[in-house]
């Protein structure tokens, strides 16, 4: 899941330099992989009987948690004095995934967990905030945008826990809410297609690569908080990937790796080891 994730987004930065509309990417990495889930349901998961409970949770995770959530984020980061400081916050709802899954699910959480979680999570703010990015002129909601992604994501973690409980398979649970909101990036990405008709053949390739990516990183993740003992130890190395991620960019793009990130990265890997040693 790391991995994908690590490799998705280094490709996603280098689509960026061709001036792509975010939709692009947005739509890629959720709708690209549905022709996959769809065969991958009829083999493995076109067998379920799904109650009315599991078709209104996917529908509501397909148009609020994955479609307003992807969006908040975006505005989240485009508003914010520092676009590290939105990523950050919404990259961490591991802060109530872990808890909640104890009350919800009786997961377990040592002590150990918590001070791996925490180590992460100090140690990703000089990995992810660079002062160099603060910008001049910001708009004040760029907090309410970045807590509805916070809740969006962690809650769409949650309840992916209680359908997989349930029994609802990780094909059925990635296909069905994907489909909702292909369906509601449709019209969006149908009004930008005019911006890319001249960008060269090498952007829809790498178009592909990551909705590839993608597809593999969400399989993993749902198939990991399937089994993990607590769905925030999953989020908690979702988090994380953001470390290897700066360190594979000063490598790929040449970007500076200050002794500040650098120290970060070391404290974000040292975390994500004490969490699974």
């Amino acid at each position: 899941m790391m991995c994908a994730s690590v490799v998705a987004y280094t490709i996603v930065r280098h689509v960026k330099s061709y001036n792509l509309p975010t939709i692009f990417t947005a739509f890629a990495m959720i709708s690209l992989p549905i022709p996959l889930f769809f065969a991958l349901w009829l083999t493995q998961g076109s067998h379920e009987t799904l109650t009315l409970t599991h078709w209104i949770v996917m529908f509501l995770q397909g148009t609020v948690l994955i479609y307003f959530g992807n969006n908040a984020a975006i505005k989240g980061i485009e508003h914010a004095p520092n676009p590290g400081y939105s990523v950050l916050l919404s990259k961490i709802y591991v802060i109530f995934t872990a808890p909640l899954s104890v009350v919800f699910f009786d997961a377990p959480l040592p002590v150990k967990s918590i001070i791996a979680i925490l180590i992460m999570i100090g140690f990703s703010y000089l990995v992810i905030v660079e002062k160099s990015t603060q910008r001049k002129t910001a708009r004040a909601d760029w907090v309410f945008y970045t807590l509805i992604a916070f809740i969006c994501f962690g809650v769409l973690a949650l309840t992916s826990k209680y359908l997989l409980n349930q029994g609802v398979s990780v094909y059925t649970r990635l296909l069905i809410p994907g489909l909702v909101t292909t369906v509601l990036y449709i019209p969006s990405v149908v009004a930008q297609i005019p911006k890319i008709k001249s960008l060269p053949a090498v952007v829809f390739i790498e178009l592909l690569a990551i909705g590839g990516l993608a597809g593999i990183f969400n399989y993993m993740m749902q198939y990991s908080f399937s089994v993990a003992p607590n769905v925030g130890f999953v989020n908690a190395a979702n988090a994380a990937s953001t470390g290897i991620l700066a360190l594979v960019s000063a490598l790929v793009f040449k970007d500076e790796l200050s002794r500040r990130k650098g120290i970060g990265i070391i404290g974000v890997l040292a975390g994500l080891v004490l969490l699974f040693s």
